[in-house]
């Protein structure tokens, strides 16, 4: 690998894409030191070729020789420096290595001055989410709340520590705004860290949602839906809460997928469409009477239309009961027929 030379004689650190460049001061220190206490070294024979490893992730809390050269006869353990920090990285240069090479005697050279190693300390994150979600099952014991969930107020939270230590967190000392919904928190760390955390507790509410996008016509089935959770402050007094009070019926307009759905939203299917011809029935007792017209509205199954009688010009209303049929409900059939 080359690095700029710009970069000579910085420790380049970085973790989850954050890169931050501060002089290497006291790495220089540290190669004078090197430089005496490895000249007690020179000379040593070494019976194996010595290269330069790509790069090094470790986990130790210092940089050794071993970590940069392999073929080494000895003294793999000798402490150069502390490592860097939980998730940080040293960048040490062409410069750098010759130095170190030189001062244990090792018959190595850099290929050419653009030539560096990298090494990483192993970490473990701490994130948002793993905060969240461990803050969220506190709550959901400790305040019997159930569907909740926790958004802290720094969404790019994170804590970096050793590897050796896991992603186990512990909740105390929470404290809960029931009317607001904030809350604050103290998290312990694997590692002893105690932080302090705030954020909010989210009530949520299951509601059906189209899983597909839907237009005006087409008939809602129950493969068409699916459950999501939603704030309950998301959620109106004509939401539709209820799966049954969608199925069979019909958008209005276009609806999407994963909009919430409203009783405005939807609609019955039209069965009977204004100017489509019709079946007329008056039913009176046992007399049961048909005739033909045409339907001067749209009409939903239930719903009461105007009809025009096809022979006699009169209009009556009617309420629809299926496709292209209408009851009638008179007294007095003269005044249809």
């Amino acid at each position: 690998m080359t690095i700029h030379p710009a970069f000579y004689e910085t420790n380049t650190i970085n973790f989850s894409g954050r890169t931050l460049n501060t002089m290497k001061k006291t790495f220089k220190t540290m190669l004078y030191a090197t430089a005496v206490i490895g000249a007690l070294y020179s000379g040593i024979a070494q019976a194996s070729a010595i290269a330069l490893k790509s790069e090094a992730t470790i986990q130790d809390e210092y940089l050794r020789l071993g970590h940069i050269f392999s073929g080494l006869d000895n003294h793999e353990d000798y402490i150069l420096a502390q490592a860097p920090a939980p998730g940080k990285k040293l960048i040490l240069n062409a410069y750098s290595l010759n130095q170190i090479a030189a001062s244990f005697g090792l018959n190595w050279k850099t290929a050419n001055a653009f030539e560096h190693f990298e090494v990483k300390r192993d970490a473990t994150l701490i994130d948002a989410k793993l905060i969240e979600d461990v803050v969220a099952e506190h709550v959901k014991e400790s305040l019997n709340l159930e569907n909740i969930e926790v958004e802290l107020s720094n969404s790019r939270l994170e804590y970096v520590i050793d590897k050796k230590f896991g992603k186990r967190l512990d909740v105390a000392d929470l404290n809960f705004d029931s009317t607001r919904g904030f809350f604050d928190a103290k998290i312990k760390l694997a590692n002893g860290d105690e932080e302090q955390v705030a954020g909010r507790i989210i009530q949520m509410v299951e509601v059906p949602v189209l899983a597909t996008r839907l237009r005006q016509g087409d008939i809602i089935s129950n493969s068409m839906i699916k459950w999501v959770n939603v704030p309950s402050n998301a959620i109106s007094s004509n939401t539709i809460l209820d799966a049954k009070d969608i199925v069979g019926m019909t958008p209005r307009r276009f609806v999407r997928e994963n909009d919430l759905i409203t009783d405005t939203d939807i609609a019955a299917p039209l069965i009977v469409e204004k100017g489509d011809f019709v079946t007329m029935i008056l039913s009176n007792g046992r007399l049961q009477l048909t005739a033909k017209g045409r339907a001067l509205d749209n009409g939903s199954k239930g719903e009461t239309i105007r009809i025009v009688n096809k022979s006699s010009n009169k209009i009556v209303e009617g309420t629809v009961t299926a496709p292209q049929t209408v009851s009638v409900e008179t007294g007095n059939p003269s005044a249809i027929f």
